[in-house]
């Protein structure tokens, strides 16, 4: 075991794809020895196409186990949330004691809620500063806060994917941090 906070969490797209474009995909393994993808999150990353670094990584890492979810339940979709944030839920739901990566306001509310243990992007990367695997967490930070506005502006125009937001003002960009060492 890594130290890590659960035994498996679930992971919704955003988390997946934000972590991916600033080399960060490994604070997913700082929550959990497993790490899950229902398909249907899967299958909304995957519209990217293949050349998207997030779909590529997807196919790549041997640790992001793709797992089929049980139906939304009606407390779930009364929420009208994505596909992906529903079938994170649900799955959470069905499996007690995993926790859920959702980055998605009413996702995280839904959660708590239903009483499922849920954390975000930036959560991470607080839990990598605290163990000290990275350096400084502002810089992670800002790099998670720059990197959404390209993709949210290009997103299809899709119920279940992200939505358009207005860009964070551009600034000198940093170097990010590298993790400095990696848990196990």
């Amino acid at each position: 075991m890594n130290s890590s906070l659960a035994e498996a969490v679930v992971v919704n797209a955003s988390p997946l794809i934000y972590l991916t474009e600033i080399a960060q995909l490994e604070l997913l393994r700082l929550a959990a020895d497993e790490v899950l993808v229902p398909r249907e999150v899967a299958d909304e990353v995957r519209r990217w196409g293949d050349e998207d670094p997030a779909v590529r990584a997807l196919a790549a890492t041997p640790w992001l186990k793709i797992v089929e979810t049980p139906p939304a339940p009606a407390s779930v979709q009364a929420w009208n949330l994505g596909a992906g944030e529903s079938a994170v839920l649900s799955y959470a739901l069905a499996h007690p004691g995993v926790q859920a990566i959702i980055d998605d306001l009413a996702g995280r509310r839904c959660a708590v809620v239903h009483h499922i243990e849920v954390r975000g992007c930036v959560g991470l990367v607080l839990v990598a500063k605290q163990r000290g695997l990275v350096p400084l967490a502002r810089p992670v930070v800002e790099a998670l806060t720059r990197r959404r506005a390209p993709r949210l502006r290009s997103a299809p125009s899709r119920k279940d994917t992200i939505r358009p937001c207005a860009a964070p003002p551009a600034g000198d960009a940093q170097p990010l941090p590298r993790l400095v060492a990696w848990p196990g």
